[in-house]
């Protein structure tokens, strides 16, 4: 098992905890705004996923599968859990309430994590469907990377929103 997952399972943790004091102790500060609502929840729907989905080849080889099936399986759970985050999660009505709220997401935002949370998902799902076994460790591992990348960026924003002395944007 590449070491690298519980590196990207400890950063994951961090990331929604440090956001959630953030945002916890912002609140004292100002009301919370919906864009940094519907932030905060982005944060989580992808951090937490990730903190678990890199346990899970470790937890995996404790039942003697084959190293390939063992990374098509983590690969095929990877695309199940976020395709079901993407249908049934709470954000397509945080986007909604930050359309309400008259906020808009700026397209290139919208593109960039599209990109970084799709690519993971496909590359993830060719590898569960059995194409380049030769390399699904390291695609498993890189699209966890993406994913968390996806955290990392709209942590930033967060934490930025939250200092900013100016209007939430």
């Amino acid at each position: 098992m590449p070491e690298h997952l519980s590196t990207i399972s400890q950063l994951a943790v961090a990331f929604a905890g440090f956001a959630s004091l953030a945002t916890v102790l912002g609140r004292r500060t100002r009301p919370q705004s919906a864009l940094d609502a519907a932030r905060f929840r982005v944060l989580l729907l992808y951090s937490v996923p990730v903190a678990f989905l890199a346990l899970l080849p470790g937890v995996l080889a404790h039942y003697g599968l084959s190293e390939p099936v063992n990374w098509r399986l983590a690969s095929g759970t990877l695309v199940v859990v976020f395709l079901a985050l993407g249908r049934f999660s709470p954000l397509s009505a945080g986007l909604a309430q930050t359309r309400d709220a008259g906020l808009r997401h700026h397209p290139a935002n919208v593109a960039l994590i599209g990109v970084l949370s799709g690519v993971p998902v496909v590359a993830c799902a060719a590898v569960a469907l059995g194409f380049g076994s030769a390399v699904a460790a390291p695609t498993f591992v890189l699209a966890l990377i993406l994913l968390l990348l996806v955290a990392a960026i709209t942590f930033a924003r967060l934490i930025l929103s939250l200092i900013s002395d100016g209007p939430s944007a």
